[in-house]
């Protein structure tokens, strides 16, 4: 998803004859001073889930140079670009659920960020929607080798589930490649649907 992101944004800013300085949130001890100081050298700035940097400091850099906030809560004043996530999450889910799968889990923490909070509130609404008390959320991060560890946990039968509603596609296309070596038939024993459309979904088998 993000390699995707990040290659679009490349491919249209060198089409209009500029660069991109790229810099990752992850890692940085003070996230807030090495944003102001990279906001020192370049025209604009387009945050990618900026949940983690203070709304005010958001403000402040937006009253020097453009700001655009990209899959983050939509600030005042600023603009945004946001997925549609609750409507599309319960349509998957009411997929799922009118299968007949009647352990659907959702996998992903919503605490993460406003994407997979939607998400999460999607499939808490396509439950509601069918009369049904929409289980916890399986809260673990959005990383590929998270879903392969969640997968081996379901090998074990230490969790028990017939479907897998996935935050992402990178979870999804984990979770389904280690079932089946694990001698799990997907979709038919345990059913798994992600979220983005990642390139890589549309080359696995069974299709994802």
């Amino acid at each position: 998803y993000y390699s995707e992101l990040l290659m679009g944004f490349e491919s249209r800013a060198a089409e209009l004859g500029q660069s991109v300085v790229l810099m990752l949130a992850e890692g940085k001890a003070d996230l807030v001073r090495a944003v102001r100081k990279l906001a020192t050298r370049v025209d604009g700035l387009a945050m990618l889930g900026s949940a983690a940097i203070p709304e005010d400091t958001v403000t402040a850099l937006h009253g020097s140079k453009p700001v655009v906030l990209i899959a983050g809560d939509a600030r005042p004043g600023i603009d945004s670009v946001m997925s549609e996530n609750s409507g599309s999450a319960a349509e998957i889910t009411s997929h799922v659920l009118g299968h007949g799968r009647v352990n659907v889990l959702f996998v992903g923490d919503p605490a993460s960020g406003p994407d997979v909070r939607d998400r999460y509130a999607g499939f808490v609404a396509a439950h509601e929607s069918a009369h049904r008390t929409a289980p916890e959320p399986l809260r673990i991060p959005l990383r590929e080798s998270d879903g392969a560890a969640l997968a081996d946990r379901i090998l074990s039968d230490e969790i028990v589930t017939d479907a897998l509603v996935c935050a992402n596609d990178e979870l999804a296309l984990a979770l389904m490649k280690r079932l089946r070596e694990g001698g799990t038939n997907v979709p038919d024993d345990v059913a798994v649907v992600g979220w983005d459309d990642v390139m890589t979904a549309r080359y696995v088998e069974p299709a994802l």
